[in-house]
């Protein structure tokens, strides 16, 4: 034994007995500390998989409004170039149905002077059959 050292009747030091109690005692809040880290750490697993799962389902629904704009954004460029498809046939239907009039007039000013010149010689046979020269 160690000079200093205090001693009990049977010669034992009284110190091993305190310090097992002691080790014991720090093992006991060594597994109770690990316990709650063990459970925080679980919990904080918990929460971040259920965060996770949200990000998941948002990114989900945020890919699914992209592909509904860009649907749209497709149908209203489709919708555009039948509206300018549809301007330029209009312009293209009305210079024709300007052409078709005109055609229509000189047309019936052709058959106006037909008519003029049938009546012209239908009255001059009347008036040539009436006297007979």
């Amino acid at each position: 034994m160690a000079a200093g050292t205090p001693t009990t009747a049977g010669g034992q030091t009284p110190f091993p007995a305190e310090a097992s109690a002691q080790i014991e005692q720090s093992v006991k809040t060594l597994g109770e500390t690990l316990d709650g880290y063990i459970e925080q750490m679980t919990t904080l697993n918990r929460n971040i998989s259920g965060l996770n799962t949200i990000y998941d389902v948002q990114l989900r629904n945020v890919a699914a409004q992209l592909d509904a704009f860009d649907s749209v954004n497709r149908g209203m460029t489709d919708m555009r170039r039948m509206y300018e498809e549809t301007a330029r046939r209009s312009e293209q239907y009305h210079q024709e149905a300007e052409k078709l009039t005109s055609h229509m007039q000189q047309l019936n000013l052709i058959y106006e002077r037909m008519l003029q010149a049938m009546t012209v010689n239908m009255s001059n046979r009347q008036t040539s059959a009436t006297n007979p020269d």
